[in-house]
């Protein structure tokens, strides 16, 4: 009975340090993150607990979030579940062109 109690707090203990090793991502490359995180559920407006609990719109949260980061050209946010996903939010319209390759010659 103990060392099954024993691996399964070992096996919650190595769940919950992935999680949380992983929320590191966008910091450890240099590119500024909101600091605020739910295990299980990130810090993306989407999976926030605020939207899922049907408390506050996602557009609000969405809004919030990216007021928060004027005048960064991009911020990276997490939207969390089985394994975190690292997401990059995009703000300078230079960038947006550069990746879609708007203005550039096809031929």
């Amino acid at each position: 009975m103990f060392l099954e109690l024993l691996l399964l707090a070992s096996l919650a203990a190595c769940v919950y340090w992935r999680y949380w090793a992983l929320a590191g991502y966008w910091t450890s490359i240099g590119v500024p993150q909101p600091r605020y995180a739910t295990f299980l559920f990130g810090n993306s407006a989407f999976t926030s607990l605020d939207y899922l609990g049907d408390r506050t719109h996602y557009n609000s949260l969405s809004v919030k979030q990216y007021k928060e980061f004027e005048g960064a050209p991009y911020y990276g946010t997490y939207a969390f579940g089985v394994t975190p996903a690292p997401v990059l939010v995009v703000r300078d319209l230079d960038i947006v062109r550069n990746v879609y390759g708007e203005g550039k010659n096809t031929n």
